[in-house]
């Protein structure tokens, strides 16, 4: 069996960094809307259409892989995916470290 969990997702909680002024900070899903930036520091300078990544720090997604722009909405800064989650045909499975495919 397998779990998919998308990144706007209620329970999705990922590990971002952004560029370029490299603040780090949670990706948190909301379920219909757009992901949102929390977790980040008073001082942060992310500014709107910052690229965000992953930052593998809880090291199930590698380091580094893109998921969207920063953008300004009320008090939140939201991640604007770079892919439309209902076009979605294939996925990347991941097996962790130490474990072969089948």
């Amino acid at each position: 069996s397998s779990r998919i969990l998308l990144v706007t997702d209620l329970n999705s909680k990922i590990p971002v960094i952004s560029e370029p002024s490299g603040n780090h900070a949670i990706l948190s899903g909301h379920g219909d809307s757009q992901p949102t930036l929390e977790y980040l520091s008073e001082s942060h300078q992310i500014q709107e259409g910052d690229k965000i990544y992953t930052s593998g720090k809880e090291g199930i997604f590698a380091p580094g892989i893109i998921i969207g722009e920063a953008e300004y909405a009320k008090e939140e800064i939201e991640v604007s995916l770079f892919s439309d989650l209902n076009q979605i045909t294939f996925v990347n499975i991941n097996l962790g470290k130490g474990q072969k495919s089948k």
